[in-house]
């Protein structure tokens, strides 16, 4: 219970200070994490790649380069007759096919853009949660290896007054077992702070033994539990609304595609038998029977309400997660402040009162 309540508060606390140098603070922890998050990198290369999808949408297609040969081989003449010709053609798009797919390229770059946003805050809660913990463990690493020369003292003189004649072999047998309990202990928690050393090693992306030790202002100063609302603004939100903003954007483009493009062309004809050249000039257009845009359209708003449904889904849950860590600051705040006011003198003073018993 202790070790949870002082992990709650570290969490929920800023955990950082000045160091010397081959100490580790939160503030080192953090920049060295950044540079080696393989989270963090994914989520730029797709921002950075959302970015060309931009370029992309503004361009139009390639023209189109064409030849024609009539008239080839008849009765036998070879290539006396026929005519030839040369053009390029060109698709133009219509009902603002471009603009409208560069818009969901856009709403594309911005939410990738708060997906970044929203990885870097998760992995500095994560690098936060583990540096605060390591300095949570190290506290009570400290603890229990006082507890643990506490109990060997303790046992040394059960051992000595029973010897003497002052105490009994029960009185002895007492001592011993909680000076194995409290050794156990102290193993214990040696384990779990290796390991979480390990961990927050890995976050940083160096090997423990040149990861330095991890040192910061512990529970110094608690702010007072205040409510806090998840607003709009949360980056997990704000890509919801981007993507929600890009369905319907896909929903314009697809409907869009109803209506055909228009090709031109231009070219050169040239007639051999009678050396003649000409210019040519032609459009050409899709006829629309099948409007396959106006599916693709609704399936796309149908999307996009689905994403809506998700974003208040979500913005619900973070409310309810939120309450609930207040709750357990606010325990741990009351809890902090009874031991610190309290419990702690009061075990001072038994713990005196027992060494006086003893000597």
């Amino acid at each position: 219970m202790k070790t949870n309540i002082v992990i709650s508060i570290g969490i929920l606390c800023a955990v950082s200070g000045f160091a010397e140098p081959d100490k580790l603070t939160l503030d080192k922890a953090l920049a060295l994490a950044r540079n080696q998050s393989p989270e963090l990198r994914a989520a730029r290369a797709q921002a950075l790649a959302a970015g060309q999808d931009i370029r992309a949408a503004g361009l139009w297609n390639n023209p189109e380069l064409g030849f024609e040969m009539e008239g080839i081989g008849g009765d036998n003449n070879g290539f006396g007759r026929g005519e030839y010709t040369l053009g390029i053609s060109q698709e133009l798009p219509l009902s603002g096919k471009t603009r409208k797919a560069k818009d969901v390229a856009q709403y594309g770059l911005k939410a990738a853009d708060q997906a970044v946003q929203l990885s870097e805050r998760e992995f500095e809660v994560m690098v936060r949660s583990t540096f605060t913990k390591v300095i949570a463990l190290q506290e009570i690493a400290k603890i229990r290896k006082h507890q643990e020369v506490l109990a060997r003292e303790f046992a040394e003189t059960a051992s000595t007054r029973y010897e003497a004649g002052g105490a009994s072999e029960l009185d002895t047998l007492q001592a011993d077992s909680r000076y194995e309990e409290a050794r156990l202990a102290t193993l214990t928690i040696e384990k779990q702070l290796e390991a979480s050393k390990t961990n927050l090693a890995s976050l940083i992306g160096v090997i423990p033994a040149e990861m330095g030790s991890p040192f910061g202002e512990f529970y110094t100063s608690l702010n007072d539990a205040r409510t806090v609302v998840v607003g709009s603004s949360y980056p997990a939100l704000q890509r919801f609304r981007s993507l929600e903003d890009q369905a319907r954007a896909e929903a314009k483009l697809a409907r869009s595609q109803d209506i055909p493009d228009l090709t031109l062309g231009a070219g050169v004809r040239y007639e051999a038998e009678g050396d003649i050249q000409s210019f040519v000039l032609g459009a050409s257009m899709p006829l629309p029977f099948i409007k396959r845009g106006r599916y693709e359209s609704a399936a796309s708003m149908l999307r996009a309400d689905a994403i809506s449904a998700e974003r208040d889904r979500l913005q619900r849950d973070l409310q309810q997660d939120l309450t609930q860590l207040s709750v357990t600051y606010e325990t741990a705040f009351v809890e902090v402040n009874r031991y610190r006011e309290i419990l702690l003198p009061k075990a001072a003073k038994g713990y005196e009162l027992s060494r006086e018993g003893y000597e």
